[in-house]
């Protein structure tokens, strides 16, 4: 079998967010079980043992929700003693993380430099354009507390791409929302 990529969602459509454009809280609404809650440790090691089993060469573990992070950073290192023990073939393993960012302090940042972690972090653009759509439970604007994790990974020295959604705002202002990222030297952008 060719190299792996897999996505897990750990946290399945659970958010500590309430982001104005989430397609995920109108369609957990429409499932029978609206959410599977957290994976559980036995699901977490037979799907990492089965897929270090069935890879050649290297495997991607890309984590994403929801918002991933709500597992908690035991999950992560769980993940991290799974990854070890059945890599028995020597592959080159990645993990990569699509985040809000918002749970990120000290401990998670050097967890995931240790582990050479790909982050996605979710920035929406400048502050008042960024807070427009992306709200927390309280309906608060999150852009603060996004620029101190990005503070922290570049600490931390953690790779990170900024994912940017456009929005029909964003599209308007997508000039000064580069001008702003270029600014702040965040280098590594994707536009969804």
């Amino acid at each position: 079998m060719p190299p792996i990529h897999i996505m897990l969602k750990p946290a399945s459509g659970l958010c500590n967010m309430r982001c104005r454009y989430c397609f995920y809280a109108d369609e957990m609404k429409n499932r029978t079980t609206p959410s599977y809650g957290f994976m559980s440790r036995d699901t977490l090691e037979a799907i990492v043992c089965r897929t270090l089993e069935s890879a050649e060469g290297e495997c991607t573990f890309g984590l994403q929700g929801g918002e991933p992070t709500l597992a908690g950073l035991d999950f992560f290192k769980t993940l991290a003693e799974f990854q070890e023990k059945y890599n028995t073939k020597g592959l080159v393993i990645h993990n990569a993380l699509q985040t809000n960012g918002y749970l990120i302090d000290e401990s998670w940042a050097a967890f995931f430099a240790e582990n050479h972690y790909l982050f996605g972090i979710s920035l929406d653009g400048y502050d008042s354009l960024h807070n427009l759509y992306r709200r927390d439970a309280e309906d608060k604007g999150t852009f603060e507390r996004v620029m101190r994790t990005i503070k922290l990974l570049d600490q931390y020295k953690v790779d990170y791409n900024i994912l940017t959604v456009v929005t029909a705002q964003t599209a308007k202002h997508i000039k000064e929302v580069y001008k702003f990222f270029a600014r702040k030297n965040l280098r590594y952008q994707q536009y969804i």
